[in-house]
């Protein structure tokens, strides 16, 4: 019985989190700063697209 909710449940996580990547990576491509800021970031050992996109919200979003 959980088994089948469990999976439902990880189904559904996993399309929600397509979905945020590709929305991430869809605004990371449509600005020429970001996409150039990405690909700086992008050229450090270790650092990948999910790092990059990390950092560069990190830089944008103001001190709470």
């Amino acid at each position: 019985m959980f088994d089948v909710t469990d999976a439902e449940l990880k189904g559904l996580l996993d399309r929600q989190i397509a979905e945020l990547e590709g929305r991430i990576e869809q605004t990371m491509a449509s600005g020429d700063d970001l996409a150039a800021t990405a690909g700086i970031l992008r050229s450090v050992p270790g650092i990948g697209p999910v790092a990059s996109a990390m950092l560069i919200a990190e830089m944008l979003v103001p001190d709470r």
